[in-house]
């Protein structure tokens, strides 16, 4: 009799225990926190938040914008430059805390300069398969011009001469860099092969919309068109 007794305390025992442990689990309190990135970045922006809270099973987030998530790490894109204060709840059978951190979108830029242009790729021969100077390789040199045709950079003196297809990429850097706004006007790249008692010859040209490549705002734009290639060294304000 006195063996069942201890058996039936020791039960008892360790059924508090384990009635204890889990009520002293469910009251452990959520702690918010995350991390991001994206910061500092012009708009259109995406941030990327990593939820690293503790004690919660469920998440509420808040971007200052009139945008809210339930994800557990999210992304959001900001569409205007500005401030924002991302708020995040987070719940769990302990409550809910709440915790915040300010993002800065940049504004969009609304000017685009090229600063140089690099050739990658070009056809070293004409439509009817003969080369652009009958001796020796061409003698290539870009302008750049606005669509009513007027030159905004010439590098006629600063061509580079009997070229073959190991001389590529050639680059022409541009002292003053072209500025290009608003961001939906086009600038024309135009290769050329320089003659001395002939016109010169047209060996392709491409077109450049900066609005084409405002994802992210590279600082560089590959733009091609029938064999010729250009990377454009950008910079945006």
């Amino acid at each position: 009799m006195k063996n069942i007794n201890i058996l039936l305390f020791a039960s008892m025992l360790s059924l508090c225990f384990a009635t204890a442990c889990k009520k002293e689990k469910a009251k452990l309190q959520p702690v918010a926190d995350f991390i991001y990135s994206g910061n500092n970045i012009p708009a259109p922006c995406t941030v990327t938040c990593n939820n690293i809270s503790t004690n919660a099973s469920s998440y509420t987030w808040d971007f200052g914008d009139n945008s809210t998530s339930s994800q557990k790490s999210p992304q959001h894109t900001y569409s205007m430059g500005g401030v924002y204060t991302v708020k995040l709840t987070a719940t769990g059978e302990g409550g809910s805390n709440t915790t915040s951190k300010t993002v800065n979108i940049q504004n969009a830029p609304t000017k685009c300069f090229i600063k140089s242009v690099t050739l990658n790729a070009m056809p070293f021969t004409d439509g009817a398969g003969a080369g652009w100077d009958p001796f020796d390789g061409p003698d290539v040199f870009i302008q750049i011009k606005n669509d009513a045709g007027t030159i905004l950079f010439d590098a006629t003196s600063a061509r580079k001469e009997n070229i073959v297809s190991t001389n590529l990429p050639i680059k022409w850097n541009i002292t003053t860099p072209i500025e290009v706004t608003p961001l939906n006007v086009r600038r024309n790249i135009y290769l050329y092969d320089f003659d001395s008692f002939d016109p010169n010859d047209l060996i392709g040209g491409v077109g450049f919309f900066p609005s084409s490549f405002t994802a992210g705002y590279p600082n560089s734009a590959m733009v091609t068109y029938q064999g010729v290639t250009f990377v454009l060294e950008l910079q945006w304000q």
